[in-house]
């Protein structure tokens, strides 16, 4: 059996979590690719009620001597932006093997005990999969009713995918009749999508996201079509969010067909703009920070912390969804 060996005490090990435990967590909620897609609200421990407004008469009127006021000219609409209190629990022991691979780690890199420490080497592997599990659960969410107390994240929250397909059996997205999308057609369906877009929200330009599949099959019918197509990825910066995609070839050239990891692999499409994907957490929580604790041999490693995501503008022309999400 290989000998035990011991790590920091828990004290000094809290003390270390408690100087570097904030950039540890943020990375968890900022880390993730579709993190930086998205519009952020940081300090979201329950609900937050957001809005947006539309203006729906005309304001501009002919002139004449008599005052006309037009009253209730700006609507509100309130969202809600409501997150789930989510938990991580592992428990290691530290074994001869664990202290040798994490030493073969740091001669690996190029690197030393002070610049990484065990701690950071236990909780890489972990942070890796919240990450990934957060980037699925933006996207393919859905609430389910049974199970409470053991759901898994994408069974707790509902990503956009589930509120965007919501959005359009409650009227409030336009649906999209794409039917299935491979590269012999993917140039043609995504430019269905973006031709049911309201005028407006052309200007502005619209954000088509899709699985990497979809956005691959695209790649390779648009090179079929034109053969000297310029593929090279755009990077487009706005209300906190970097999108990174190809723009379509009809239009203004400010909308753009975006991959994301977390769709799926599917046919589905979802076109809005990123500063309506809302994302709510609160990384700044003590409860968010990794509570490290001994036990015997084991060590005990827990978060928890809040999560949730929104969809802020559900209107059709400005929220759209193909049949195949």
């Amino acid at each position: 059996m290989a000998e035990a060996v011991s790590i920091p005490s828990a004290e000094l090990i809290q003390e270390f979590l408690t100087e570097k435990g904030r950039e540890v967590i943020k990375k968890m909620f900022y880390g993730f690719e579709s993190a930086q897609m998205v519009r952020k609200f940081d300090g979201v421990t329950d609900k937050l009620d957001l809005a947006e407004q539309d203006v729906t008469v005309s304001l501009i009127k002919e002139w004449n001597s008599s005052l006309g006021f037009t009253d209730d000219a700006i609507e509100i609409r309130k969202v809600r932006l409501e997150v789930a209190e989510m938990k991580t629990e592992l428990k290691f022991v530290i074994k001869g093997e664990t202290l040798r691979a994490y030493k073969a780690y740091l001669k690996g890199a190029g690197l030393v005990a002070d610049d990484f420490s065990l701690i950071d080497y236990l909780l890489m592997q972990p942070q890796e999969k919240q990450m990934e599990e957060l980037e699925d659960a933006m996207w393919q969410g859905e609430e389910q009713s049974s199970g409470i107390g053991t759901r898994t994240l994408l069974e707790r929250v509902n990503g956009y995918r589930t509120i965007a397909k919501q959005a359009g059996v409650d009227g409030d997205a336009t649906v999209v009749t794409t039917g299935s999308i491979d590269n012999t057609n993917a140039v043609t369906k995504v430019q269905q999508m973006y031709k049911a877009a309201h005028k407006t929200f052309k200007k502005k330009g619209v954000h088509i996201y899709c699985s990497y599949t979809l956005f691959e099959a695209y790649q390779e019918h648009l090179l079929s079509l034109h053969n000297n197509a310029d593929l090279q990825i755009q990077e487009v910066k706005g209300m906190g969010y970097t999108l990174q995609g190809i723009p379509l070839r009809i239009g203004a050239r400010k909308s753009m067909l975006i991959p994301v990891a977390g769709m799926g692999d599917d046919d589905g499409l979802i076109a809005t703009r990123a500063e309506f994907l809302a994302y709510g957490f609160d990384y700044e929580s003590e409860q968010s920070e990794w509570d490290i604790q001994k036990h015997g041999w084991e060590t005990w490693a827990l978060n928890a912390f809040p999560v949730g995501f929104q969809i802020l503008l559900k209107k059709p022309g400005f929220l759209l969804v193909n049949d195949q999400l």
